[in-house]
């Protein structure tokens, strides 16, 4: 057994008397008694930090009350367990714990809870490189979503006869599965059996999802563990594994007339297509008509083998690839590739291209200096369309490389010239660029303008799509601005077009977009049947948009304290989420959940939403939105007065920032460690945090971020620095009017 990351034997047997002791006194029906055991030792495992035997014991809890019927209660002991896991490190213990609180959410029937459970052991398991334990979660993932969602419960079916096959097939040794074998129709707990056999129940489950059947004790998805001595260590390693036994292909034995007069027909079709085809003379004048023939060979010749239905379809599909064949061998293929006309001599010298040329791949300096070296050789005499092109691709190098500023500089003289190139097609491109990179910076204003010039430029070539996108975009930059009234009509207008268009996605966006306006507006009573609209526009949309309207549903419900409803939006969002492989996504919704529980006052649930986040976000390299989930725990940690955890979390999340991301979250850790500092009363370390904020803030061009370091910098030195924090003052304001015009309100990013 491993615990706390690697425990001596002394723990080991430790843990064992104690498991066996409290099993003895459940056999003797005194659960009460073994409940009791368990909190002892349990309190004596956190008071020494054994975070592994801690996690051990609150597991056999788990189990002691879920055979009680306790499903809260043993859920509550679950996730401690799989936090105090977490800590020492004993992801394979982690992972099964969250398997077993996924069983005791479903006993509870909730299924959202279950579902993040289930798919936070099988990205573990598959962290681990445990087939058969990813395999788990994916089939009770599969069996959770069968009835609810079919398209979602293939999906997993799919992926568990994947991972199971693939576990089965690293046992070389073992027996294969007899032909005779009894295999389950379907399975509550899916440990106990051997990769192979699950492989088949997997496969059960998948065509069970297309005929419509449920298996004999369905329901009975709450069966309880069996004990607890049976629970201190259940090693998949110990179970046989066998290689998977491919599923036997269904046969069908055609008469031999039947069969023959098939074949006869195909031959008869093949000779009379391929006469007609070498007859043909193809050149280049007669490539549509012979692309016409060939079209009607093959399905001439299909047609007539179809005939049979007692023929193999493999017969058919090779009969229409022969008639493709006779097309070839007749020479059409060289219509197909018309060699170049004899007008054009073959380049010669320093002129003709090599065979085998050689990719030389640029150092970042090295491009910079060959875009500024094409800059000035289109300048004079001046081609003022090529220039704008080259100031384009410029600029779009400058702002991937984080050189904003300069990005803009190049992008707005790409403008001018394509308008003096008389292209506006091309300028209507370059300005909505220009004001997405202000979006990102947070400079609603600047980018409102930009759209709003990229909107006329649309409007004179009649282009609706790119109309439609850049009115939308202006809409955002208004809704940024607080002008909620004009955000709404630039919605509504957008929404008319993409309607015409039948932009499904962006009609769906639209709608929550202008449901949000209503809601800013203070017309609660609007909002609701946009939200409707908008679930029922979804149903003919992808998995991801799907998980994007239930997110809305579910902000909408916790806006009004509905903590029901909003709290199954939650699951709902992140479940289409997580089935949609989007962890940003999943995150983003476990995180608001986390918030929304936060604001309740419930913070203890809080702290295990964002833990969930961290994990998932964590197995599947999905860098972004651990960060951000930690910065959220963070921020909880704070608000629970526990310094020492959230400096934990921030230092996470700003070491995944400065690996994988650009230096603006890292601006986002360095002001939620200042308020930390600020909030200990550390003045000094807390202007320091503040003035690093502001220096990367700057660092990535990102207006939003800089006013809020000034603004925090103002607050803390206003009453013992009053000059500095003038000046800080007064910085912030000049950005602020820049970013948000004249008459900025002063609010915080």
């Amino acid at each position: 057994m491993r615990t706390d990351g690697g425990a001596s034997e002394q723990a080991t047997s430790y843990l064992t008397e104690v498991l066996a002791d409290a099993q003895q006194r459940l056999d003797s029906g005194d659960a009460d008694r073994a409940a009791e055991l368990l909190d002892l030792n349990i309190a004596r495992a956190r008071q020494a930090l054994a975070f592994g035997p801690q996690g051990i014991l609150q597991r056999a809890l788990g189990d002691l009350h879920r055979i009680g019927g306790r499903m809260d209660a043993a859920c509550t002991q679950y996730d401690q367990a799989a936090a105090a896991l977490h800590e020492a490190g004993d992801t394979a213990a982690e992972a099964d714990v969250l398997l077993r609180r996924g069983d005791a959410q479903r006993a509870l029937q909730r299924g959202g809870a279950a579902t993040q459970s289930y798919t936070a052991a099988a990205a573990l398991y598959e962290s681990l490189d445990d087939l058969s334990g990813a395999a788990r979660g994916e089939f009770l993932l599969a069996e959770l979503a069968a009835g609810v969602h079919k398209d979602i419960a293939e999906q997993h079916y799919r992926r568990a006869i994947d991972l199971y096959g693939e576990a089965a097939a690293q046992q070389p040794d073992a027996a294969p599965l007899a032909a005779d074998a009894e295999v389950p129709e379907s399975v509550v707990d899916p440990r106990p059996f051997a990769a192979n056999v699950m492989a088949e129940v997997a496969q059960r489950g998948l065509e069970r999802l297309h005929t419509g059947r449920r298996p004999a004790g369905a329901d009975a998805a709450d069966e309880m563990p069996p004990g607890l001595a049976s629970l201190v260590e259940r090693s998949s390693a110990s179970l046989p594994r066998t290689p998977l036994r491919p599923l036997p292909a269904p046969v069908a034995e055609a008469p031999f007339d039947s069969m023959t007069a098939a074949i006869l027909l195909a031959a008869v079709a093949l000779g009379f297509c391929g006469l007609i085809l070498l007859a043909v003379q193809w050149t280049g004048h007669t490539l549509a008509v012979g692309v016409f023939a060939a079209v009607l060979a093959a399905g001439v010749t299909f047609a007539l083998v179809n005939q049979s239905s007692a023929v193999s379809p493999y017969l058919k599909y090779g009969a229409s690839g022969l008639a493709a064949l006779l097309l070839f061998a007749s020479g059409a293929l060289p219509s197909l590739r018309p060699a170049p006309s004899g007008a054009t001599a073959p380049l010669t010298g320093a002129e003709a291209i090599p065979t085998a040329a050689v990719v030389v791949r640029l150092s970042e300096e090295e491009q910079r200096a060959e875009f500024k070296r094409q800059e000035a050789e289109f300048e004079v005499p001046g081609d003022p369309h090529q220039q704008a092109d080259v100031l384009r691709r410029f600029g779009e190098f400058e702002s991937s490389h984080g050189a904003g500023p300069h990005a803009r500089e190049l992008l707005a003289r790409s403008y001018d010239l394509y308008l003096a190139a008389a292209v506006p097609a091309a300028a209507g491109e370059v300005a909505t660029q220009m004001g997405d990179m202000l979006m990102r910076t947070q400079r609603p204003e600047p980018a409102r303008q930009r759209y709003d010039a990229a909107a006329r430029l649309y409007t004179a070539q009649r282009d609706a799509t790119g109309y439609s996108r850049a009115v939308s975009k202006r809409g955002t930059a208004e809704a940024r601005l607080s002008r909620w009234s004009d955000a709404h009509a630039s919605y509504s207008e957008a929404l008319a077009l993409v309607q015409r268009l039948g932009d499904l996605d962006g009609e769906i966006r639209l709608t929550l977009q202008i449901a949000a306006t209503e809601q800013a507006l203070a017309r609660p009573q609007l909002v609701r049947p946009l939200l409707d609209q908008a679930l029922r526009l979804s149903t003919n949309s992808g998995t991801p948009m799907q998980a994007r309207v239930w997110l809305a549903v579910a902000d909408f419900e916790a806006s009004l304290d509905r903590d029901g409803p909003a709290l199954r939006a939650y699951e709902r969002a992140v479940t289409l989420a997580g089935a949609a492989r989007d962890p940003n996504l999943e995150a983003r919704g476990l995180c608001r959940r986390g918030n929304y529980e936060r604001r309740r006052g419930r913070l203890t649930a809080a702290r295990g939403t964002y833990e969930v986040a961290i994990r998932l976000a964590h197995a599947r390299e999905a860098w972004s939105a651990e960060a951000l989930s930690r910065v959220h725990a963070a921020e909880l940690a704070v608000q629970m007065r526990d310094p020492d955890a959230a400096r934990a979390q921030y230092a996470d999340a700003e070491a995944l920032y400065a690996e994988h991301m650009p230096v603006a979250g890292a601006s986002r850790v360095a002001i939620g460690l200042g308020d930390l500092e600020a909030s200990r009363g550390q003045v000094d370390a807390a202007q320091a945090r503040y003035a690093e904020a502001l220096e990367l803030a700057t660092q990535a061009d990102h207006a939003g971020l800089q006013i809020t370091a000034l603004d925090r910098l103002t607050t803390l030195l206003a009453a013992k620095q009053p000059q500095i924090a003038d000046g800080y003052l007064q910085r912030a304001a000049a950005l602020r009017a820049a970013a948000f015009g004249p008459a900025a309100p002063h609010d915080e990013v």
